[in-house]
């Protein structure tokens, strides 16, 4: 009886062992994932968009349901003018969760250098419809929706 008894509490701590230090991996990741966000708006804020794409890309791989890594990352690669048809895709995953408010003029943005004006003019008219008249001024929305054709 002492015996079973042993083995049943060994087995229970080992297990409880095993969901504590999973519960640490979790956290220990997430805060990994933080400091690479936290890295990779700062180096995006600061302009440096290759260093930025690297970690929104790295991000992605861990969590890509997340439209603000898709939002960050084709933003980065329209600041690029690189690799346009992954900006478009990234962009329009963005666009349709509402993640920023902007993301819809960087798909038309990303259309617009992709040399698609039609899909360009359509979604400066949609950022148009929300976007204040500094944001709409300061893009230069209206020199932009005339280029389109």
């Amino acid at each position: 009886m002492f015996k079973q008894v042993t083995i049943t509490f060994v087995t229970l701590a080992a297990i409880l062992l095993s969901l504590n230090i999973s519960g640490l991996y979790g956290q220990q990741q997430s805060v990994n994932i933080q400091v690479l966000m936290d890295s990779s708006l700062a180096d995006f804020n600061q302009g440096s968009y290759r260093y930025a794409l690297g970690g929104f890309r790295t991000l992605l791989e861990l969590d890509g349901n997340n439209p603000r890594y898709s939002y960050y990352a084709g933003r980065c690669l329209v600041e690029l003018k690189d690799e346009l048809d992954e900006a478009i895709e990234m962009l329009y995953t963005a666009s349709r969760t509402n993640v920023e408010a902007d993301a819809m003029f960087y798909l038309g943005r990303a259309y617009h250098l992709h040399y698609n004006f039609q899909d360009a003019r359509t979604c400066y008219e949609r950022y148009g419809k929300t976007a204040s008249k500094q944001e709409k001024k300061t893009r230069r929305l209206k020199h932009l929706i005339e280029t389109t054709g």
